[in-house]
């Protein structure tokens, strides 16, 4: 059994510690600069702090960012330090997904329950696709992005790096963001 760790023991990371459980991971613990050693959050254990990964990492098989959409500077340098520190990014899709078999999610990303993702798209890595979000053909998404439930978008759309789309939101076709862009709840 993949044994994952998780950054973050915030709301976030206690959901995706949930979701692995669901999906047959066993989860390690979290590494959590706001939480002591040893303490436990959601019945498991923090590990230690971020500072903490690299010599404790015997104790897990691969690590997630459960860092959410209001902290994308750190998303992404935790993301990026840990690749070059050769740590393994695990990659999670829910079961309960639609995943077609030419859709590609990057490493390090999570899709959540409910998500529907369609011929040809891709995710970039360290990306949050979360509950009932439908994701039409042809989508491409930027690293250390974030979508919020149920999300639609429609095909031929490019969003860059760092965006965030909010619940309820829709994207139409042919449409192509800047890196950095939110779109919030119920925007279209």
């Amino acid at each position: 059994m993949t044994r994952i760790a998780i950054i973050g023991a915030g709301d976030m990371g206690q959901q995706i510690a949930h979701m692995g459980v669901v999906n047959g991971y066993s989860i390690a613990g979290f590494f959590d600069d706001y939480h002591n050693t040893g303490c436990v959050v959601a019945e498991l254990p923090v590990l230690g702090s971020t500072d903490d990964i690299i010599t404790k990492k015997d104790k897990f098989d691969g690590i997630v960012i459960g860092i959410g959409y209001k902290h994308f500077n750190v998303r992404k340098k935790l993301y990026e330090w840990l690749v070059a520190e050769n740590i393994h990014m695990q990659t999670i899709i829910d079961k309960r997904a639609i995943v077609d078999e030419t859709a590609e999610v990057g490493d390090g990303s999570i899709v959540m329950s409910n998500v529907i993702l369609d011929k040809g798209v891709r995710i970039g890595a360290n990306v949050f696709v979360n509950i009932g979000s439908t994701i039409a053909h042809d989508f491409f998404i930027g690293n250390h992005s974030f979508v919020a439930p149920r999300a639609a978008v429609a095909g031929f759309t490019r969003i860059g790096e760092c965006n965030f789309l909010g619940i309820n939101s829709t994207v139409i076709d042919n449409i192509a963001t800047a890196d950095n862009v939110f779109i919030g709840g119920g925007a279209s």
